[in-house]
């Protein structure tokens, strides 16, 4: 597995070095910059999949700080002050550190970050053919949930979440759009800017709109000439 790139945010100097040292034991993991503040790290957000976050800090805290980032990366808060669990809980981080952190209870969070990141990046062995796995995983309310290919009707997008149309069911997620795409096959296709939908299970095509079942997906204007030419395909009859 390649290895995952940390960021450590933290205006205290020990325990930014602290979390700095424990990272550098963590083979899976390969530490970017330790930083003290939020401003510092914008600079290197592109490349960082997992953020370790202190909360309290001046100027800009932890929070507000990953409040505005637009898809953020895992994040993992480091804090003294429990009584911000609850609310780092609601911005879907994956773990809370209270302060002084432990070895053994920072490796605990890392191992939970490590499995969401695989399952967000799964990676093909040597002897594995190219096909498509037939589902993946999410993580929504708090959980990961598993979701079939084949259940899968649309992806909406919406802010920084998505919304996974099933069949009976609708998962939201914090993902992007583009992060899901990568992972579906062919027969996903893309007919608007905040809509993917699953090919075979389109029943109509009227004007501008895609309908499938009772729901109605809308054609950009810049994806309608491709939307025709993969729907379509020649399967078209005519007098």
């Amino acid at each position: 597995m390649e290895k995952i790139n940390c960021i450590v945010i933290d205006d205290e100097p020990l325990a930014c070095k602290g979390m700095a040292e424990y990272i550098k034991e963590v083979d899976a993991l390969n530490l970017l910059a330790a930083v003290p503040n939020p401003v510092e790290a914008v600079k290197f957000l592109k490349d960082v999949d997992l953020m370790y976050l202190d909360i309290n800090m001046p100027k800009i805290s932890g929070i507000d700080f990953l409040q505005q980032v637009k898809n953020p990366p895992l994040t993992i808060i480091t804090t003294a002050y429990q009584q911000y669990a609850l609310q780092g809980y609601e911005l879907d981080v994956v773990d809370y550190l209270l302060k002084p952190v432990s070895f053994q209870r920072f490796l605990k969070a890392t191992t939970k970050a490590i499995e969401y990141f695989k399952l967000l990046h799964p990676v093909k062995k040597e002897n594995e053919t190219s096909a498509v796995q037939d589902y993946f995983f999410v993580k929504s309310n708090g959980v990961l949930e598993k979701i079939s290919l084949d259940e899968i009707v649309a992806i909406e997008s919406l802010s920084n979440y998505i919304v996974i149309h099933c069949t009976g069911k609708k998962i939201i997620a914090y993902l992007t759009l583009k992060q899901v795409k990568e992972f579906l096959p062919a027969t996903f296709i893309q007919v608007h800017k905040s809509f993917i939908v699953a090919l075979p299970k389109i029943d109509k095509i009227d004007h501008d709109e895609i309908l499938i079942g009772n729901l109605t997906f809308p054609i950009g204007v810049n994806f309608k000439d491709d939307v025709i030419q993969q729907v379509i395909h020649g399967k078209i009859l005519k007098r």
